[in-house]
């Protein structure tokens, strides 16, 4: 359905422009993380240089370099996850901030236009004039969510429904999916630390192993577990909420507002769904939702 607010539109919008720029920030982390990986990996090798050729006495001018080396690479990865920390918290607040925005929206676009216009102002406010500029130019399906319903309480349940409906399946497939990428990456682990065990010369052994396990303080620091059970958390409570929305009773506001609340909880503490698998899977869920609803 066409939005009937001009200004709702740009709601929707301006919350998805923060979330995107959460996950942009996020992402920008992570780059991080690998370089301070790569770091490591390059300081330990650069220890090992000499021995390796077994020629430590010719190259001994390399003790000191390497070890100045050393320290310089301990430097840049403290300072890369400093960095990377800082951009953490940026990333939590605009998702934050984000996600107020974008129930906002949806509260607007079920319920009709907000009475509390400065509230809606302080939002923006907070958002900035850069997001403001991306908003205006952001693309929006003209239709962003199916229900026909007058506004009221009833349009809001319907609007609930629809995105948890999207949500529960989109967690669903974000947590499958990074259980495999961890599944993948702790497998590629294991290989490594048997081949220096069982393959590799004696001498570039323990080089290798250090490298290793380079890789796994880097598997551990990304937490890549740790987000794929929060994406099946997040589903698990997503599908309650959708449960409950479909059995509420039409007697009362408490009951919508708690599904609302709780819902809002769910998804704001949850990982962000990646933007390619958002787009990848939009269409096939709007067109599933219309069929299920007869919309």
């Amino acid at each position: 359905m066409t939005d009937a607010q001009s200004s709702v539109p740009s709601l929707k919008a301006l919350g998805r422009v923060l979330l995107e720029d959460a996950k942009n920030v996020r992402a920008r982390g992570q780059t991080l993380q690998t370089s301070v990986l790569m770091i490591g990996v390059f300081a330990v090798i650069v220890q090992a240089v000499p021995p390796f050729f077994g020629k430590a006495e010719e190259l001994s001018w390399l003790g000191p370099t390497s070890k100045f080396i050393a320290y310089v690479c301990a430097l840049l990865s403290l300072s890369f996850q400093v960095w990377r920390w800082w951009l953490q918290r940026v990333g939590a607040d605009k998702h934050s901030l984000g996600s107020t925005i974008k129930r906002r929206a949806l509260l607007i676009e079920s319920l009709g236009p907000s009475s509390e216009q400065l509230d809606i102002r302080l939002l923006r406010e907070l958002a900035g004039a850069d997001a403001e500029r991306e908003a205006r130019v952001y693309p929006m399906p003209e239709s962003y969510y199916a229900s026909t319903l007058v506004p009221g309480l009833e349009r809001l349940r319907e609007n609930l429904q629809e995105s948890a409906f999207f949500s529960r399946a989109l967690y669903g497939m974000a947590a499958r999916s990074a259980f495999i990428k961890f599944g993948i990456a702790a497998v590629c682990v294991v290989v490594g630390l048997l081949a220096v065990v069982l393959l590799v010369p004696r001498e570039i052994g323990p080089v290798l192993a250090n490298c290793v396990l380079s890789f796994i303080a880097f598997l551990v620091s990304t937490d890549r577990l740790g987000q794929a059970m929060n994406f099946l958390s997040a589903a698990t409570a997503v599908e309650r909420i959708e449960r409950r929305l479909a059995n509420i009773a039409p007697n009362g506001v408490e009951a919508y507002f708690a599904a609302f609340a709780d819902y809002e909880a769910a998804t704001a503490m949850a990982p962000s769904v990646p933007t390619a698998l958002y787009q990848k899977e939009r269409q096939r869920l709007d067109a599933l939702w219309r069929n299920k609803t007869g919309q």
